[in-house]
């Protein structure tokens, strides 16, 4: 079975390859060009995922991961829909400014409580980036100018924003 997976300098990994890789625990990807759709989608047993200068992530490419609770996140750029969609378990998430990405990105994260986002030229927060996710209590802005917040961009009840 499947438990760890290492991959440098793959171009691609193609739409739904590890989909339902239910045995997959801890997972390690860097310097990759393409992460399809649905790439690790229903990877119910994954526990760790770290994400290093990936140039594109595809849309859920990592939703429904229901285990994942830690997630490092560097030089990546992600511009679809639901990238972590229903990964219930992760409660916080630090974006520093070499992340990207698009509407939607971190919707319906559930458990989600906390999230630093971090970078000099952060100039927008897209539309839709935490909706649905409900449990979301703390947003901290470290910038050097305000960002532009995208509609709907934090759920209603956000407890605390700061910058």
């Amino acid at each position: 079975m499947l438990r760890d997976i290492s991959l440098t300098d793959v171009k691609t990994i193609g739409t739904g390859c590890f989909e339902r890789c239910s045995g997959l625990q801890n997972l390690t990807l860097s310097n990759i060009e393409t992460i399809g759709d649905y790439a690790f989608r229903l990877c119910t047993g994954l526990l760790t995922l770290t994400l290093d200068n990936i140039q594109a992530i595809g849309k859920s490419a990592f939703a429904s991961c229901t285990s994942l609770e830690s997630v490092e996140l560097d030089k990546i750029n992600m511009t679809v829909r639901y990238v972590f969609q229903v990964c219930d378990k992760i409660e916080s998430l630090s974006l520093g400014g070499s992340v990207t990405w698009g509407e939607w990105a971190f919707a319906f994260m559930r458990g989600l409580k906390d999230v630093l986002i971090m970078g000099r030229d952060r100039e927008l927060i897209p539309a839709y980036s935490f909706s649905g996710c409900t449990s979301l209590k703390r947003v901290s802005l470290e910038t050097d100018e305000p960002p532009t917040l995208g509609e709907h961009c934090f759920p209603i009840g956000a407890a605390e924003i700061s910058a």
